[in-house]
């Protein structure tokens, strides 16, 4: 549970503690990213849909499709977004590294404490790349504590390297979140 590597699914209720938002709310999220009603937006590493409901809500002409590695995450992302009153979301269990979406198919791409935990990291960002449209947005929010956390300087360098402009941030210490434009 503390380590590093996937969020076992056995403690994903964790995840879903309202407590959490203490650190990061899903409405401040959707405001960190400046959301849009038509933004067709990606969640990698949905988990068990926390902040899923919030980013659907915001984007309710584009659309959300969810994305998680362990299909029991995708299952407990869908049944809360079904709880929440949202139907028609897309949902996928898959691999980061290998997305089966479309070139240019999303106008912004959501990781919220995940990025950390993709085995093959440059992969995953140079897909990331690639279902973005150009000048399409990627938000990554890392949290303090997180034992798969990275840096300032890696996401500069890992991302600068892929194709990605950095444009703003937003938060603190607990939870930062950080946008970057694909070139």
């Amino acid at each position: 549970l503390s380590g590093r590597g996937l969020y076992p699914v056995r403690y994903s209720w964790l995840l879903t503690l309202g407590l959490r938002r203490l650190i990061l709310s899903p409405a401040e999220l959707c405001r960190r990213i400046g959301l849009r009603p038509d933004e067709r937006v990606v969640e990698i590493g949905c988990g068990p849909g926390y902040f899923s409901a919030a980013l659907a809500a915001a984007v309710p002409v584009g659309g959300l499709t969810v994305v998680d590695l362990q299909p029991e995450m995708v299952q407990q992302a869908t049944r809360r977004l079904e709880r929440a009153g949202i139907h028609g979301t897309a949902a996928l269990a898959a691999d980061a590294a290998a997305l089966p979406l479309s070139d240019a198919s999303a106008d912004v791409v959501v990781l919220v404490t995940v990025l950390g935990e993709i085995a093959d990291r440059a992969r995953a960002i140079a897909e990331f790349r690639r279902i973005l449209r150009r000048g399409g947005r990627l938000s990554i929010t890392e949290s303090w504590g997180d034992p798969d956390r990275l840096s300032d300087a890696a996401l500069r360098s890992e991302l600068g390297a892929a194709g990605f402009d950095f444009e703003r941030s937003a938060g603190g210490r607990l939870a930062q979140t950080t946008i970057w434009r694909r070139r």
